[in-house]
């Protein structure tokens, strides 16, 4: 019956990733207090049973097992940050940040308890010409997010005022769910009992929000209606008013790994036909700060979520239109109580020679057949464990679908940094692929925007100074041992990559003072070390 058949398809939707390349953590870290999440009917089934889990797991199995939240009285943000890069022409980038903090809980809102004055949903607009965007509410209940994918939105104001969860209407906006298995993958069901979900078919998403904006899976819609913040805040009237929009389709080539097999990719656009053979495969995505990171171990936490990923659609900016197809997109995410006291970042997939846009046909989207393709995203900071703070870095590349993945564990990184300057080398010694890499990166000093981040105790603030004009320089080079000489050197083949370069990179330094020269070699406490590198080490033996 087309009742027995919805039903199927919602629990497989469910159960599934939203693509091949999904990493972990792509989905929620906190408990959302939109109303979608806390109806009578999930409160009735799940409450009871989520108490005794989370008592007898979290309490008494293991209690350093990280939550799907953090408990109220702490502190907690988490925020996605999604980059654009304009063709050559243009010479223009959009940087997305979306980020909830302090988010209120059931019982908070029930007693109608205020929220904490950090309590926020954000979203941020790094636009042209380093210019600038900020709406917010303290609202939480405002924004919904899933936990098995990345999929979360926030809509400020609706256009018919009578829509919403926040008019006690919970039914004008949700989706059909057969829009989400029209081969895209896109697993946006929060249970296998329910049939709705609190995001905006994005074919209804301009005709129902006023301002808000979503990140499905791989559709990013929002309209902006706020402004630059030079009045002294985020809260409205704390800024020349701007405004800004976008609607970009996004195809994912790298997660945080090796790239799929192919035949993998053709399973996730079977849709639902191969959904048993999906969940036989076994993922070759990793996290970012390696298996540890799912517990509470690490204070922040940092996921890049698609390294390397093609964009088509649209971004208005104050009147100004942009259409693209198929340019460099990347997606990345942290959460935990804030950002660090001091860090680093470059970023780039869109290297002379290497994809450009114009190369990859829209027509067939035969993407994985480009074998030229080349990302490198570095980066590192202050970090807080269990043992005190530690210093830590790694580069990591994508190149033709293949990781090379050089983080504390596996090998050794150094840097050096100031606002204008990037230089850094890493060296991967152990694991199957053993190499060297070598990134400079400079832009002009009196460049660059100060951005806001999630601060300890200032909430949405300052923190750090980003860059789309930086000038990079990439080689990557094969390790072998020399034996004479008792160390890892390098190998008197081709480079495997010889002196790469863009105009196009993405610099940040974040946190103390922007010109202070920063030079230090990643240090990684022996003990988490020892743990972290474990998988690697079984891998090894297999």
């Amino acid at each position: 019956s087309t009742s027995t058949s919805t039903s199927t398809s919602t629990s497989i939707l469910a159960d599934i990733k939203a693509y091949a390349q999904q990493t972990p953590h792509s989905g929620r870290h906190f408990l959302p207090s939109h109303p979608f999440y806390h109806s009578k009917r999930k409160n009735e089934q799940k409450l009871k049973r989520k108490k005794i889990k989370s008592f007898l797991y979290n309490r008494l199995i293991n209690p350093i097992r990280r939550p799907p939240y953090r408990i109220v009285n702490k502190r907690f943000m988490e925020g996605w940050y999604y980059r654009i890069t304009l063709p050559q022409q243009q010479n223009q980038s959009f940087a997305f940040m979306f980020s909830i903090e302090d988010p209120q809980y059931e019982y908070q809102i029930n007693k109608k308890k205020s929220s904490s004055s950090t309590s926020l949903s954000a979203v941020q607009v790094m636009g042209p010409n380093d210019e600038y965007i900020v709406q917010c509410t303290n609202d939480t209940q405002k924004f919904w997010a899933h936990e098995n994918c990345q999929a979360y939105g926030c809509t400020f104001e609706y256009k018919n005022k009578n829509t919403g969860y926040n008019n006690g209407n919970d039914t004008d906006h949700r989706h059909n769910n057969d829009y989400y298995a029209n081969g895209n993958g896109n697993a946006l069901l929060e249970t296998s009992t329910s049939t709705t979900s609190p995001a905006i078919h994005p074919d209804e998403f301009y005709n129902q929000v006023q301002s808000g904006f979503q990140m499905l899976p791989t559709r990013l819609q929002g309209i902006v209606d706020g402004h630059d913040g030079s009045l002294g805040g985020v809260h409205p009237n704390q800024g020349v008013v701007c405004t800004c929009d976008f609607d970009i389709q996004i195809h994912p080539l790298s997660g945080w790994g090796d790239d799929p097999r192919n035949d993998d990719e053709d399973d996730y656009k079977n849709g639902q036909t191969q959904t048993q053979k999906r969940k036989r495969q076994k993922s070759t995505q990793k996290s970012t700060a390696g298996w540890l990171a799912s517990y509470s171990v690490f204070e922040p936490h940092w996921q890049v979520t698609l390294a390397d990923a093609r964009a088509t659609g649209h971004a208005t900016w104050n009147g100004t239109r942009y259409e693209f197809e198929n340019i460099p997109f990347y997606g990345e995410k942290n959460w935990g109580g804030s950002f660090p006291s001091k860090w680093y970042w470059v970023q780039c997939n869109s290297f002379h020679g290497y994809t450009p846009s114009s190369s990859i046909s829209s027509s067939n989207d035969d993407y994985s057949n480009n074998n030229n393709r080349l990302s490198v995203t570095a980066g590192g900071g202050v970090r807080k464990t269990p043992f005190g703070e530690e210093n830590l870095g790694m580069i990591s590349i994508h190149y033709n679908g293949i990781f090379y993945e050089n983080v504390p564990w596996t090998g050794e990184m150094e840097w050096e940094t100031t606002w204008g300057k990037w230089n850094f080398i890493g060296r991967c010694t152990s694991g199957e692929r053993l190499f060297e890499v070598e990134v400079e990166a400079e832009c002009d000093p009196q460049s660059g925007l100060l951005l806001r981040v999630p601060k300890a105790n200032k909430g949405l603030d300052y923190g750090c100074r980003d860059s789309f004009a930086g000038k990079v320089r990439l080689s990557l080079y094969e390790l072998r041992y020399d034996q004479a000489k008792k160390e890892y050197v390098r190998s008197d083949k081709t480079p495997i990559i010889d002196n790469a370069t863009s105009d196009s990179c993405a610099v940040e330094i974040g946190g103390g003072s922007y010109h202070d020269t920063w030079k230090a070699k990643s240090r990684m406490n022996k003990i988490l070390k020892t743990f972290v590198r474990l998988p690697y080490l079984f891998k090894a033996r297999v």
